[in-house]
C-alpha cells in the first residue's frame, strides 16, 4: 500500500547503494525480462537518477527507503552486486523471511544456504529471471524457503550470537 502496488502483484526488492559495484543496471535488464513483476529499488548512490530515468514501468526507484516496510512490502529480494562483504541486506531479508536470489560472490554463500533459504545464480538476467520464475511459480517452495531463510538467519546472525562467535574467536586466536 505504501509503495502503491496492489496486493496481487509479486514484488521482487533490491535493496543495496545505487553504485557500480552493486550491479544496479542488471535490475533493470531483469525487470525488463519479467514485465509481469513490480520490482521495487531501494537505496540512493550515484548512478540513481540515471538508472531511475532509464527504468521501466514495473521498475521503481524508491531512494532511501525504511527496511523494515521495504522488507515487507517484497515476495522476495535479488542482490545483484560484484563484490560484497559480509551481506547485510540479505541477512535482514531473510530475518524478515524473504528468500534471496544472489551473485556468488564475497559471503553471500556464507548468508544464502543455495537451494534451502535462497538461490544463488550467475551475473546474468536470464539466470535470475529463471530463479525468479521458479520460485513464484512455486509457491509451496517460497514459502519453504521463506520460513528456512528466517530460521537460519536468526540463529545465525542476530547480534548475540555473532557477538559471542567473535569472542569465542579471540580466546582461541589468544
Amino acid at each position: 500500500k505504501n509503495f502503491n502496488i496492489g496486493q496481487e502483484k509479486v514484488v521482487i526488492g533490491w535493496l543495496a547503494r545505487v553504485t557500480g559495484v552493486k550491479n544496479p543496471q542488471l535490475v533493470i535488464e531483469i525487470s525488463k525480462a519479467l514485465p509481469q513483476f513490480e520490482f521495487l529499488v531501494g537505496g540512493a548512490g550515484e548512478l540513481f537518477e540515471e538508472l531511475k530515468a532509464k527504468s521501466p514501468i514495473n521498475c521503481k526507484f524508491l531512494g532511501w527507503t525504511d527496511a523494515a516496510e521495504f522488507l515487507a512490502a517484497c515476495d522476495l529480494i535479488i542482490s545483484t552486486s560484484h563484490n560484497e562483504g559480509m551481506p547485510v541486506a540479505l541477512i535482514e531479508a531473510q530475518m524478515a523471511g524473504k528468500p534471496v536470489i544472489a551473485t556468488n560472490v564475497g559471503s553471500v554463500s556464507e548468508v544464502i544456504e543455495n537451494g534451502a533459504t535462497g538461490k544463488i545464480v550467475e551475473k546474468t538476467a536470464e539466470a535470475f529471471s529463471n530463479a525468479i520464475n521458479d520460485l513464484i511459480n512455486d509457491q509451496q517452495l517460497l514459502a519453504d524457503m521463506a520460513k528456512k531463510a528466517e530460521k537460519r538467519a536468526n540463529s545465525l546472525f542476530l547480534p548475540e550470537v555473532m557477538i559471542k562467535k567473535h569472542i569465542d574467536l579471540y580466546k582461541v586466536l589468544a
